[in-house]
Parts: C-alpha cells; sequence; structure tokens
C-alpha cells in the first residue's frame, strides 16, 4: 500500500509545477462589483413619523427622570436616617418603601431605553454595511437615533449611581 502511494506521488514530480507568478488577471486592478453604492447626497433623512416616536419616548424618559429626581430628595434623607436603625424599625421601613418607588420611577426610564436599543440596533443591523462607508454613521435617521439614545443612557446611569448609593446605605 505504502509503495502504491509512492507510485503514485512519483507522477506527480514531472517538473512541471504551476507557476507562483502573478497571472495577468490578478494583475488588473479592477474592483469587483457590488452594486451601487450611495452618495454621501442621498441619505435619507428622519421621517417625520421616526422624529415624532422619538420625541415621545424621549419625553416620557424626561418625566420619568424627572419624577425620579423629585423623589431622589427624600430617599436621600430617609436613608440617612436609617443607618444604624435597626432593621426592623419604622425608619428602615420608611427608607425602604421610599427607595422601592424611586426604583419604580426608574422603570420609565427603562422602558424607553429599551424601545431606542430596539430602535438602533434594527436600524444597524438595516445598514450594517454602509455604516463602514463615510456617509454610514452620519446619516441623518443614524444621527437622531443615537442623540436620543445617548441621552436616555445618560438618565438610566445617573439613576443608577443614585439607587446603588441609596440601596448601598440602608441597613440589612
Amino acid at each position: 500500500m505504502l509503495l502504491g502511494a509512492l507510485l503514485a506521488l512519483s507522477g506527480c514530480a514531472d517538473g512541471k509545477y504551476p507557476s507562483l507568478a502573478q497571472r495577468p488577471v490578478e494583475r488588473s486592478s479592477a474592483k469587483p462589483v457590488t452594486g451601487p453604492s450611495p452618495s454621501p447626497t442621498t441619505a435619507e433623512p428622519a421621517s417625520p413619523a421616526l422624529l415624532a416616536k422619538l420625541n415621545a419616548l424621549l419625553g416620557s424618559a424626561r418625566e420619568a427622570h424627572a419624577a425620579f429626581l423629585a423623589r431622589r430628595g427624600e430617599a436621600e434623607r430617609l436613608a440617612t436616617a436609617a443607618q444604624g436603625a435597626p432593621v426592623p424599625s419604622d425608619a428602615w421601613a420608611a427608607a425602604n418603601e421610599t427607595v422601592a418607588e424611586l426604583d419604580t420611577n426608574r422603570t420609565g426610564v427603562a422602558m424607553a431605553q429599551n424601545q431606542l436599543e430596539r430602535l438602533y440596533i434594527d436600524d444597524r443591523l438595516a445598514h450594517a454595511l454602509d455604516d463602514g462607508k463615510a456617509d454610514g454613521p452620519a446619516r441623518p435617521i443614524a444621527a437622531a437615533i443615537s442623540a436620543a439614545r445617548d441621552e436616555v443612557l445618560a438618565m438610566a446611569a445617573r439613576e443608577d449611581v443614585v439607587l446603588d448609593d441609596l440601596k448601598a446605605r440602608l441597613p440589612g
């Protein structure tokens, strides 16, 4: 069997190896055709419907964030009063209740954030090939979604810091 394999391979060694030199077709500078590429001047503007949806999401996030900020002072006062208090005390219960309500206010921001993330991901997936080009990230639709998303992400991050601080101060 080994002898048969050696005989078969010896037929390949006739000295006529293919050249490794570049072939004429490989020297061509022509690029493959992938279809028309969009120019920066044809970037689709954000539709009025999308802008209305973004404004509605921002409005609900801002409203929830304002409610969060309005309750923050009371929650901080009660959390400070509960420090050092025994776990089943009135001070502890009042602080926990207020922090829980504050956490509920954060739900409004989280819901808007979730919807904006979905819009952002859907847009990025729809334009995944375009976004690597010069006009990709500068598309008006992408810019509008990103701006709204960034604002809501910043609200959520601020609220998370406040909630983490308050929860760390509560006994038990």
